[in-house]
């Protein structure tokens, strides 16, 4: 079953690039499908990237699959072309990633998704089929990325023609941005106060002996009299023992 579903998918991928490659006429007259680039114009800064959608719209119309190529010229390598990458948010299948090449100082991007069911893929919005991720290496302006219009094509389901009636290419350009730093502060720090005492012993004052007066105070007693007068005083107290 696998082996037989295979080989159904081959046989409709073969039809589809013979078809795709077929000289039907492209960006038909009164088609109703659309492809766009968005943003449609941007200004990216000298030395970064940006990124651009490569979207589709079939406006309801039920489809067999997608081809599209787009092309931009940059032949100082001015506007770079990182990457293109395919979107699978769309449900379609991707024989393969889109296809790069650059020549002459043209780059060409080819993508191709097909609808595998029996019934059709069909959308009402705008829908992310690729990214180009691009690069400004230096300055530019009004550089324009365009769809052929002679090897787009959507493909109607039911009768095998193109459909793509709408194309809206993008137009962008560099920009010098210029990177102001902030002056860095300094902390200063503030510088500590250093706080010396001084501790001053107040001299001690030697006690200062009072000097003995070289001449008693006179109370009134002689020396002679004193020893009289103690001498009385001891025979009254031994004539009083005896009377006892």
């Amino acid at each position: 079953m696998k082996r037989s579903l295979f080989f159904l998918q081959s046989i409709l991928l073969s039809l589809f690039l013979l078809v795709s490659a077929s000289p039907v006429k492209a960006f038909v007259t009164g088609g109703v499908a659309k492809v766009s680039l968005s943003p449609g114009t941007s200004s990216i800064p000298v030395g970064q990237t940006s990124t651009v959608k490569v979207m589709f719209n079939t406006s309801g119309v039920k489809i067999s699959g997608v081809s599209l190529k787009l092309s931009f010229s940059s032949t100082s390598n001015d506007l770079e072309l990182v990457s293109a990458v395919k979107d699978n948010s769309s449900g379609l299948t991707f024989p393969f990633e889109p296809v790069v090449t650059k020549e002459n100082g043209v780059t060409t991007i080819v993508i191709e998704a097909i609808d595998f069911s029996t019934s059709g893929y069909s959308n009402t919005a705008n829908t992310p089929l690729a990214t180009l991720t691009l690069k400004a290496n230096s300055s530019f302006s009004g550089r324009p990325i365009q769809f052929n219009q002679s090897d787009s094509k959507i493909l109607d389901k039911a009768e095998a023609k193109d459909i793509l009636g709408n194309i809206t290419n993008g137009t962008y350009s560099s920009s010098t941005t210029t990177i102001t730093e902030s002056p860095t502060s300094t902390v200063t720090e503030s510088p500590t106060a250093t706080v010396t005492t001084t501790i001053t012993e107040s001299p001690t004052n030697p006690p200062t002996e009072s000097p003995l007066p070289e001449v008693l105070p006179d109370t009134g007693f002689s020396l002679p009299g004193l020893g009289v007068l103690g001498g009385g005083i001891l025979i009254v107290i031994l004539g009083l023992l005896f009377m006892l």
